[in-house]
């Protein structure tokens, strides 16, 4: 978080209920300028005398509230954002203040959702001020285009009958063609795409007649077919004493990734990836616009996910937003393409069934809730059901406004809640500890529960079977562990950027405690490290890893995994049997193993590691250097080629992206390129860190954004017609459905 103070404006007739969310954003780490407001004239002194970074307005006080505030922000042309903080609120208040302007609405006794509310309406406003600043750039180019000459920097042809004439140097650059001459057989409507040849055919005419549009934008098509956004003014002019169209282009790509960034952000809730309520709101306007014009039928489903709210008061809400993405996958995993399901509350999602009557409905509704009662949740050490109440409701031309369908939902709902239970104490936390373990359900759908980690997930080393004999005098825990199967196997995807569909899987480790519950690297590795355990663990990870690549290759999956391996175990003769024994009796494919090592330790261990890493290459085996920095004199320093991949952790990105060698880390990226070494960006936790990264073309990318550490390898990797992880395709980036 950068040094800037947030500046918040807080219109609440409460001061301790004002200090609730000022508490909030300094524990996240915000430095604050805050002021206290709780009638018109109060917040019309504020906003005279200062600019502020966002309103937060309890929805009605005794004097003013939040809509006669988004009045005044209206009156005074101010794009701030307003989010409204308050402890109830009606459906229909909801849909009166968010049609006002309220970016969004969170209760007071839950203002966990606050700060990222705030930090995507942040990022929202730092997109349109971009937007605004590309638009500003078009428009000054547009006022520019004069007669071309040859140095001008903008795209300008001239067209005569819709065949070129004259091209400047610019144009020729943006088409991708070496001279005048290949184009002067060529009509300029090939150069633009077919869904867009009508409209800038309509727009010719028009320019030949005097009567301009102030710009167009298409989809150009280069001279390799490769495709480009672009604006088109188009004017009439004299050249050389014949009537000619000039069409001054502008390549508008980098300004269409924006608004569809942009699009996305305004669209999703920050946690599930869904769409959020405000968004749902509007398309089930649609359904209603459709029912009263056409008579098409949709309907709604509401879920309202009660235990959901038990869980957050009694475990956290760590372990809620951990069950509410393993419930939301189960919802996904059984709807079709054409439903919409949603994030409609903290508790309650939403679908819309577009076709659908409210049998269908009904019929629906029913099975995906008996596919949440049938998922146990092992939250804690105790069992417990997906408990949710479902209503459903047909949106029919007469109703009279999409309020109405909701209230039929919720009250369908109302009577399926049990009657609430005091909950019994939580039990308290094991320090550093991961989410609750789960115990194999009785059923086929098995929801595990794990918390999203504090700090980014940590490599850890590959390790011992239980075959081996274990170490004396080390930790009695670990040898306990060891002795008795007590560790388990967690996998987090690896992603392409370019849309690979070959499943990669970064293979974890996590220790079970006295009552199951899964303990986290960070609490045994080091007492591991200590005793002279890890061998033992690495030996552990890699047998279950070559039992868990047979199973995957028996049923017909090709998976590579990456198994980090600990210093302790560079030249292990115990650990390269283990592997030689898998890949020789297992028949599995060597090449889909990875031996993930940290560069740092293989720079201080170089000579033992360059004899390690042979012995692996002979195998079949591929090598990963893991936390890489400038690692180009550990690569010269060891075998030739012999590193497949280089993985970078966010820490060392931003440090290389921001050191005063601007270009350290392009530098690296040329240099991987280069000697064929494919580079992963790990700790991906956001939208903003998968931004960031965008600019240095890795090639694949690891973290929390994308899938959270789990036992079950069920990962959906982009098929070869679905959208990648590239630039063009963050509208509807398959890994945020």
């Amino acid at each position: 978080m950068d040094n800037k103070v947030l500046s918040v404006l807080i219109i609440d007739d409460s001061p301790d209920d004002a200090e609730l969310p000022v508490k909030e954003l300094r524990a996240a780490g915000y430095r604050l300028k805050t002021e206290r407001v709780y009638n018109l004239a109060g917040m019309e002194a504020a906003l005279q005398k200062d600019k502020w970074d966002m309103v937060l307005s309890d929805f009605t006080l005794l004097q003013y509230g939040a809509q006669m505030a988004l009045e005044l922000l209206k009156r005074k042309k101010l794009d701030t954002p307003l989010i409204v903080i308050t402890r109830s609120l009606s459906d229909e208040d909801f849909a009166a203040v968010t049609a006002a302007g309220a970016r969004d609405v969170i209760r007071k006794n839950y203002t966990g959702r606050l700060v990222p509310a705030i930090r995507r309406e942040l990022e929202v406003a730092d997109m349109r001020r971009e937007l605004e600043v590309a638009r500003k750039k078009v428009q000054e180019m547009e006022a520019q285009h004069s007669a071309m000459v040859t140095g001008t920097q903008e795209a300008v042809c001239y067209c005569h009958d819709g065949m070129h004439i004259e091209a400047n140097q610019a144009y020729l650059n943006m088409f991708g063609y070496d001279n005048l001459a290949d184009l002067e057989i060529i009509p300029v409507l090939d150069l633009i795409a077919k869904n867009d040849q009508k409209q800038f055919k309509d727009a010719l005419k028009k320019a030949a007649k005097g009567k301009l549009d102030s710009s167009l934008e298409l989809v150009g098509i280069r001279e390799n077919g490769e495709n480009i956004n672009i604006e088109a003014v188009f004017a009439p002019v004299k050249l050389k004493g014949e009537d000619t169209i000039q069409i001054t282009f502008a390549d508008i790509s980098a300004r269409k990734a924006t608004e569809d960034r942009l699009q996305y952000l305004t669209q999703r809730d920050a946690l599930t990836g869904l769409f959020n309520r405000h968004y749902f709101t509007k398309e089930l306007g649609h359904a209603l616009n459709a029912a009263r014009k056409d008579g098409k039928t949709s309907s709604l489903i509401y879920f309202d996910l009660y235990q959901l709210e038990e869980i957050n008061n009694t475990l956290g809400y760590t372990v809620g937003d951990g069950m509410l993405l393993k419930v939301t996958k189960v919802l996904k995993e059984r709807l079709g393409k054409d439903s919409m399901l949603a994030r409609f509350g903290d508790e309650e999602l939403t679908i819309l069934l577009p076709d659908a009557d409210k049998s269908k409905a009904d019929s629906l509704a029913a099975e995906l809730k008996q596919a949440l009662d049938d998922a146990n949740i092992s939250a804690g050490a105790q069992q417990q059901k997906c408990g949710c109440a479902v209503g459903t409701a047909e949106i029919t031309s007469d109703m009279k406004s999409v309020h109405e369908a909701i209230t039929q939902a919720v009250i369908q709902s109302k009577g399926q809640r049990p009657t609430p239970k005091t909950p019994a104490p939580a039990a308290p936390p094991v320090p550093g500890a991961a989410a609750p373990a789960v115990k194999p359900p009785t059923t086929e759908t098995s929801l595990e529960v794990e918390a999203p980690p504090a700090t980014p997930e940590v490599p850890v080393p590959a390790t011992a079977a239980t075959e081996a004999t274990p170490a004396t005098g080390g930790d009695p825990l670990i040898s306990a562990a060891l002795q008795s199967n007590g560790f388990r196997l967690v996998y987090q995807p690896v992603v392409s950027m370019q849309g690979e569909t070959h499943e990669m899987y970064e293979v974890l480790v996590r220790m079970l405690g006295e009552n199951d519950e899964l303990i986290s690297p960070g609490q045994f590795i080091p007492k591991a490290e200590a005793s002279g355990q890890l061998v033992e663990i690495d030996c552990w990870v890699m047998q279950r890893t070559l039992e868990a690549m047979t199973a995957m290759a028996e049923a017909g999956r090709a998976v590579s995994y990456f198994v980090n391996v600990s210093p302790m175990s560079f030249g292990s003769e115990a650990l390269l049997n283990i592997i030689r024994d898998g890949i020789k009796n297992a028949g599995i494919d060597a090449h889909n193993l990875v031996i993930e090592m940290s560069q740092p330790a293989v720079a201080q261990n170089v000579d033992k590691v360059s004899e390690f890493i042979s012995q692996i290459r002979k195998l079949g085996c591929q090598i990963s250097l893991d936390n890489s920095g400038p690692a180009t004199e550990t690569l010269l320093k060891l075998p030739r080629q012999s590193v497949k991949y280089l993985k970078f952790d966010g820490n060392v990105i931003n440090e290389l992206a921001q050191s005063e060698d601007k270009n350290a880390l392009t530098s690296i990226m040329d240099m991987a390129k280069q000697l064929a070494i494919r580079t992963v960006a790990t700790h991906i936790e956001d939208a903003s860190a998968l931004s960031e990264i965008w600019p240095y073309g890795f090639d694949f990318v690891q973290g929390h954004y994308f899938q959270q550490p789990d036992a079950d390898m069920s990962y959906e990797f982009a098929a070869d017609d679905e959208t990648t992880l590239s630039e063009d395709g963050l509208s509807t980036p398959t890994w945020s459905q």
